[in-house]
């Protein structure tokens, strides 16, 4: 085929129309398998409507909110969480007024099919129950500590100011998550 392709400036120039039609109708083909290359994976790496709804629902929920608050505690591994947000706000949502005649026409929306080689299709389906994965080992990871003997040892020792502090903290927290909740 790059062989045929190669010739193509001996045969515009021979004006063989034989072979100029058979030309015309292989570069038709190429067009046409990009055209499906390019829509099959813009389908798969690109979000629908729907899917769009989910991330932002996924960004802007309960969930996501208090795993902002809780991240913030040394003794929570903030890594997975970080990379599963990022991969979340990532993705894009897909142009549905993108079809095979518009791609013909113009060949690059904003996608490069080659960009995604080799790259998981994420689902957003399966991102919302990592999250809810994370945020649950981080609500165990909190139990544990808080029932570890050492930590209720040491605050039996905590003065009563000392209670107060952390009591207004923990308030504080609940306050900040409740203003920020509907």
């Amino acid at each position: 085929m790059f062989l045929r392709l190669a010739q193509l400036g001996e045969v515009i120039i021979s004006e063989n129309n034989a072979e100029l039609k058979q030309y015309e109708a292989l570069l038709k083909s190429l067009k046409d398998r990009y055209s499906q290359y390019y829509l099959q994976n813009y389908a798969k790496y690109r979000l629908s409507a729907q899917d769009n709804l989910q991330k932002e629902i996924i960004l802007t929920g309960d969930d996501k909110k208090l795993c902002d608050l809780l991240k913030d505690f040394d003794f929570i591994d903030k890594t997975e969480y970080q990379n599963l947000i990022n991969e979340i706000s990532s993705l894009k949502e897909a142009d549905h007024s993108l079809s095979k005649e518009s791609l013909l026409g113009e060949p690059y929306h904003n996608f490069n099919p080659r960009d995604y080689i080799g790259k998981p299709h994420s689902k957003i389906i399966l991102l919302k129950e990592r999250l809810e994965i994370i945020l649950e080992k981080w609500k165990d990871s909190i139990k544990s500590v808080l029932k570890d003997p050492d930590c209720q040892k040491i605050s039996r020792f905590y003065l009563q100011e000392d209670k107060k502090s952390c009591e207004d903290l923990i308030n504080s927290r609940v306050r900040n998550y409740k203003s920020i909740t509907p």
